[in-house]
């Protein structure tokens, strides 16, 4: 078949599934099907390293000190690797993160099964993994835009924000299976054999494809192309409300995910399967609110939908604290895994779609450094408090802050990020 047959093909299936519109492009098939393991075997890590740590230690503080360690280095990492993204070859770049996160889950495998593991080897290799996604992050969301057409880019946003929580749906699932049965070794070693599927579809994609062009031949320091990113950023009205929603919803609202395996004992009394159900009802919520954004043709409107959905964040925070029963946490969690997933795929479809090419990487950056980089010091505040106090007055008081500083900022994208969304289409 001809490649202009194989273009109308694909072009006819993507209208009939324009859901799926996205997917017709190859290399972000590739991208796609490679992510899919990965981020099952991650998020089946994930859930085991949590219930872990909490089962050696009965100490909500050291959960949150284990989200510190996976997500600190995004913070202080996060611009230089923005930088790099826009220099190097993101695809190379990916392939290289990848391989490094390999060494980490396979060391916990074998550490955890002899019977050797401690919480400081847990914290110490959480530490090297969050180092790896430091760079992974800002550069996949770098590297969409270079395996779709911008008429898909948004489409691809949301399927990737799918893929992510469909994900977060099924590790979790696995991960309730595997630690009661096989124990939390096997998990850390499932995802280690993940990373080999992800890092043999992303050599299949050509390096020619995901070069940023823009950058060829750049120079300077990166010092100097953070500062260009930080200048922009500040110098743009709807990106600095962005941001700002964004801290917000990172301090406040993500310090919840911390509390979960203290909340699935203490305030529910149950064990392991409890907690993994409060992981995939989070799971379920946060993949309907990514399929109904894969869904929408356009960034238009989204202005309204980051502070709303921010909000409501907060709303549900509220509500989780008075839960004894578990069917009302799982609802209630389904219901603050939706509107989370349309604040932070709305947020970073925004960003994407206000992003000048040259400067996406970097943007990009800042909006992974904020969103893993603030929460896990928030998330040790709030573990310390709900070991003295309880978990219910921590997600009241987490809740009352969410509503009032995602408000704050979002008057301004109400007011002012259609039109910048309407100016860069233009453009």
């Amino acid at each position: 078949m001809s490649a202009q047959g194989s273009g109308d093909k694909s072009q006819r299936r993507a209208e009939r599934m324009p859901l799926l519109r996205a997917l017709r492009h190859r290399n972000f098939r590739l991208f796609y099907l490679g992510m899919a393991t990965s981020l099952v075997g991650m998020w089946v890590q994930v859930t085991a390293l949590a219930w872990l740590v909490y089962r050696l230690t009965d100490s909500a503080w050291l959960v949150g000190v284990l989200a510190l360690a996976q997500q600190a280095p995004s913070l202080v990492l996060g611009p230089v690797a923005g930088a790099y993204a826009d220099r190097l070859n993101r695809r190379n770049v990916l392939v290289a993160c990848m391989s490094l996160a390999l060494v980490p889950a396979l060391t916990l495998g074998v550490l955890t099964l002899g019977g050797w593991v401690a919480p400081w080897h847990i914290i110490s290799l959480a530490f090297v993994a969050g180092v790896a996604r430091a760079f992974e992050i800002p550069t996949r969301h770098a590297l969409l835009p270079q395996l779709v057409d911008r008429d898909d880019l948004s489409n691809a946003i949301a399927l990737n924000s799918a893929l992510f929580n469909g994900a977060r749906l099924i590790g979790p699932a696995i991960a309730g299976v595997l630690i009661p049965t096989v124990g939390e070794g096997w998990c850390f070693v499932v995802n280690a054999a993940s990373f080999v599927f992800v890092i043999a579809a992303l050599l299949v994609i050509p390096a020619s494809a995901t070069t940023p062009s823009e950058r060829k031949g750049a120079r300077g320091s990166v010092w100097s192309d953070i500062r260009e990113g930080l200048a922009y950023a500040a110098s743009q009205p709807v990106v600095r409300a962005l941001l700002g929603s964004l801290v917000v919803v990172s301090f406040a609202a993500m310090p919840y995910s911390v509390l979960l395996p203290s909340f699935a004992e203490r305030q529910l009394q149950g064990g392991p399967q409890t907690y993994s159900l409060l992981q995939i009802a989070v799971g379920v919520g946060s993949l309907l609110g990514a399929l109904r954004l894969a869904a929408r043709v356009s960034a238009a409107g989204l202005e309204r939908w980051v502070p709303t959905a921010s909000v409501l964040i907060g709303v549900c925070l509220i509500a989780l604290s008075w839960a004894r029963s578990l069917w009302l946490a799982l609802l209630l969690l389904t219901l603050q895994g939706l509107v989370f997933m349309l604040a932070l795929a709305s947020s970073n479809t925004m960003m994407q779609s206000l992003a000048p090419d040259e400067l996406r990487g970097r943007l990009m950056s800042l909006h992974s450094t904020i969103f893993l980089g603030v929460f896990p010091f928030a998330g040790i505040v709030a573990g310390a408090l709900a070991d003295r106090v309880g978990e219910a007055a921590v997600l009241m008081t987490c809740g009352i802050l969410a509503i009032v500083g995602c408000a704050y900022f979002g008057q301004r994208l109400w007011r002012e990020g259609g039109a910048a969304l309407t100016a860069k289409d233009a453009a």
